[in-house]
């Protein structure tokens, strides 16, 4: 054994240090130029506190003949007053198409060929010929629908007039296909990602929560997307709930109240075909909504959604005026998480008074770490660097926040945007104040504009 180490040492000896290299007349080969990039030219250098958020002028304005559904027609979106109070929920929901079909004349058409091309992607691999599992899943989800939202529904789709039946591409939109686009979420169309970070506490300037979220969305659609932008106000007397949404839509993934509420959800991807009738039960979307409707304060709003029978993935935030709480949906094991709940291990979070959340669970000893996405990673090391250059933030220091990075063109999900980044929102719970940045025919820009969507305070 000696002998062998010995002679181990000597042929190393020999190798290394006996032989004088250089590398004076060596000749570099010529090679493409490197792909790496200085960290500085990374970063946009975004300060919105010289970029105040714009509110759009109202360049034509539409509305149902009773006055129940009033559009707005800006120039990025269309702002939608819905009525529920005056009319019922039938006939809002017949008010709000007679007033779309006012705007956009061709909506049924664009949007029966958006929702077709959607189904195809992400149910029978863009077979269109077979849609008989959307369609069972459709029911089963319409089976569990409260009835108000019915409701709104079947008035819309009655407002349409000659509407066609089942997922058919013929111009003309369907009662399923409706459906199909309240709950595009709990439907798992084309991959849909993104984040959002609540900073509360002493964190905030203002003493009050503040948001931002960010919608990506997969798939070469933004230009389809374009002119269905659309920001929803749901009027039930004193109480309006605020949901930036598609035209026609009835729910969103993200809302606001005038409780002074918020609401995001992000989804886990399941990938295609992974849902069926049989295993469908509550949409997450609704059920999002009657949470906000119903209660005053985050705490309750995320038990209500933890109650929920649901056989999908996501997480769903909640603010309200004193600080934030989410809630895991994961095929029935719910989970509440506070922002002192433990993390997984080897996932470090160093802002105790702020929260993030994206599309996967990350609390410890819960049966679902195993499933945390390298997007959902890359979001929590950005947002703990981002955060620590701001000792306090104001809503103009979240929006500079979340454009800090330049649009990664890769296309790849290691930063917070991308090229498939659908919207921006931030919303100060102190003021109440909605701002936007939507992505637009040109397509993302790395420092956008803001605009005033909305104010969920306003009288």
């Amino acid at each position: 054994m000696k002998k062998a180490i010995l002679f181990s040492c000597i042929t190393v000896l020999l190798v290394s240090g006996c032989t004088d290299y250089s590398y004076d007349n060596f000749s570099f080969p010529e090679q493409e130029e490197g792909s790496l990039i200085k960290t500085g030219d990374l970063r946009t250098g975004s300060d919105y506190r010289n970029m105040p958020p714009v509110r759009e002028e109202t360049l034509e304005t539409f509305a149902s003949s009773d006055g129940v559904c009033v559009i707005d027609k800006k120039s990025d979106y269309l702002d939608v007053y819905l009525d529920v109070k005056k009319s019922g929920h039938y006939r809002a929901g017949e008010a709000y198409c007679e007033a779309l079909m006012k705007v956009m004349p061709d909506f049924s058409e664009r949007m029966d060929q958006f929702i077709f091309d959607e189904l195809s992607a992400s149910y029978n691999n863009n077979d269109y010929t077979d849609f008989s599992d959307a369609e069972e899943i459709i029911t089963a989800y319409e089976k569990n629908l409260d009835e108000k939202y019915l409701q709104e529904l079947k008035g819309f789709c009655n407002g349409i007039g000659d509407a066609s039946s089942g997922i058919v591409n013929d111009g003309k939109l369907s009662y399923e296909e409706l459906i199909a686009l309240s709950i595009a979420d709990d439907l798992i169309f084309r991959w849909q990602t993104g984040s959002t970070l609540a900073v509360c506490g002493e964190k905030s300037a203002m003493g009050y929560p503040l948001t931002v979220t960010t919608f990506d969305r997969l798939g070469n659609d933004l230009a389809q997307l374009s002119g269905f932008c659309t920001v929803l106000h749901i009027i039930d007397g004193n109480d309006e709930i605020i949901m930036p949404t598609l035209a026609g839509s009835l729910s969103s993934e993200t809302m606001f109240s005038s409780r002074g509420l918020s609401a995001a959800m992000h989804q886990r991807i399941m990938g295609r075909n992974s849902l069926s009738a049989d295993e469908a039960e509550h949409s997450l979307v609704f059920a999002m909504r009657k949470a906000m409707e119903n209660n005053n304060n985050a705490e309750d709003a995320a038990k209500e959604i933890a109650e929920t029978e649901s056989s999908e993935t996501a997480n769903i935030i909640f603010t309200d005026r004193e600080g934030c709480v989410s809630v895991g949906a994961h095929h029935g094991n719910n989970n509440i998480r506070h922002m002192d709940t433990e993390l997984f291990e080897g996932i470090e979070w160093a802002h105790p008074d702020c929260m993030c959340i994206s599309d996967s669970d990350i609390i410890k000893d819960t049966d679902n770490s195993h499933m945390i996405s390298f997007h959902t990673l890359a979001g929590i090391i950005k947002y703990n660097i981002f955060l620590d250059e701001y000792e306090k933030l104001t809503a103009d220091d979240m929006r500079s926040l979340i454009t800090s990075d330049k649009v990664n063109n890769d296309n790849s999900f290691s930063g917070l945007r991308n090229l498939y980044n659908r919207e921006l929102i931030v919303f100060d719970s102190s003021n109440g104040s909605i701002t936007a940045a939507f992505t637009g025919e040109e397509g993302v820009r790395d420092i956008p504009d803001f605009l005033e969507i909305g104010d969920v305070y306003d009288e």
